[in-house]
């Protein structure tokens, strides 16, 4: 996975929801980034920012990379909203730094109220 001069991203399609036989979870995506193809590889996209563009409205939806999926290069991406199911096979943008898109890529309730997991410090 090199950095491509100029560009700040790295494509990726979003093959399907995490499920099970009775459950499926809309939030939670399946991810095929490209260049990718060993459980090893993806230790370098695990953590990076994740955004897909809805096709109706035009805005983006984001999330972060969160774990592998299976054997084969695959990741889950959990989205900070729904995704729709006809954005199924269409192209996601994997970044390589989270400062890119700025405050727009945090969820609103971090936005509002802040982050509960950061830790504080008196002075």
């Amino acid at each position: 996975m090199e950095e491509i001069k100029g560009k700040t991203f790295l494509p990726a399609i979003f093959v399907g929801y995490q499920r099970s036989r009775a459950k499926q979870r809309e939030n939670v995506a399946l991810v095929k980034v490209s260049g990718i193809y060993t459980r090893a590889e993806t230790d370098k996209v695990l953590g990076r920012l994740i955004a897909i563009i809805h096709s109706k409205s035009g805005k983006p939806i984001f999330g972060k990379i969160c774990r592998p999926h299976g054997n084969s290069g695959m990741v889950r991406a959990r989205f900070y909203t729904n995704l729709p199911g006809q954005l199924m096979g269409h192209k996601v943008r994997v970044f390589y730094d989270n400062l890119d898109v700025g405050d727009r890529a945090t969820p609103k309730y971090e936005r509002l109220y802040g982050n509960p997991n950061a830790t504080v410090t008196y002075e």
